[in-house]
């Protein structure tokens, strides 16, 4: 049985990463260079992390060589995600991105039963099914619509954050969780501006996307911190795949939102019956 806490936190989740996706999209839309707004997004993050220094007790419990490797592949996979990120968020409308997104929990099944010897049970196994025909159902009327380009990135993201999410069920729990959340924004932020300086990404763009996306990266920022220690809440509290799983029943959150307020309206009954599908997948992923 999931503990209510953890139902509740990890329900918290899903709305504060709804409005991620639906503001991301938003703003994504019109970037020319949204690798310039992934390094601003990340500046941003890091600053308004800092609070999160002070939440809780500083106590580093059984630190080792293993814990600091899995540390660094933790940071190395959310650079991963937030350098292409806002490429995946131009390319791919929200509703198919967050419908796409649903493959992450059963990444996160597998890879949860593998590294952390968490059980899987009959119905998260028949929930896969679920969840695979939920992304078919929502994509197959406008899946040729889509770019390689953006589902490359997708799946960049995708397998990044979900290898993360792992990463971070493994050694949490060695560390204060503020620390640990604030960490996870600032690491990963270097390996952007790694990117940058590898692609040689002009100066000029990041200005211009700094005046372009004006009050919406900060708020976009806000709302991704608020969010990922949301989710570290609810990973300190149930499983990783459990975790996961509750936190991304925005999938019905962000497809209405996509339709409503983005007007996304094309293949709409396919998006709003896909979407319904992957929400019971995750539901009995989650053991609801």
């Amino acid at each position: 049985m999931v503990p209510i806490e953890g139902v509740i936190l990890g329900l918290v989740t899903a709305v504060l990463f709804s409005c991620f996706a639906l503001m991301g999209r938003s703003m994504s839309t019109g970037s020319e260079s949204p690798l310039s707004s992934s390094f601003i997004y990340g500046a941003y993050a890091s600053v308004f992390a800092v609070p999160l220094l002070w939440y809780g007790e500083w106590e580093f419990s059984d630190m080792s060589y293993v814990v600091i490797l899995i540390t660094v592949i933790a940071t190395f996979f959310y650079g991963m995600y937030d350098t292409f990120q806002f490429f995946a968020r131009k390319h791919i409308q929200a509703s198919q991105y967050t419908v796409m997104f649903q493959v992450l929990p059963i990444i996160v099944l597998v890879g949860s039963a593998l590294f952390l010897n968490e059980t899987v049970y009959v119905e998260k196994v028949g929930a896969m099914g679920l969840i695979i025909l939920g992304n078919i159902v929502a994509l197959s009327h406008n899946f040729r619509t889509i770019p390689r380009r953006g589902l490359a990135f997708m799946a960049i993201t995708v397998v990044s954050v979900a290898f993360a999410y792992v990463a971070d069920k493994a050694v949490l729990h060695h560390y204060p969780i503020g620390f640990y959340a604030f960490l996870m924004f600032v690491a990963p932020s270097a390996y952007v501006l790694g990117a940058m300086l590898v692609v040689r990404e002009p100066f000029r763009n990041v200005v211009t996307e700094f005046k372009r996306a004006s009050w919406k990266l900060p708020i976009i920022s806000i709302l991704g911190v608020v969010g990922y220690f949301s989710f570290l809440l609810t990973l300190s509290k149930v499983d990783a795949s459990i975790a996961v799983t509750l936190a991304y029943t925005s999938t019905v959150l962000t497809t209405i939102g996509g339709i409503v307020i983005l007007k996304e309206r094309d293949g709409l009954m396919r998006k709003i019956i896909g979407a319904f599908v992957v929400f019971t997948g995750v539901a009995l992923l989650a053991n609801l």
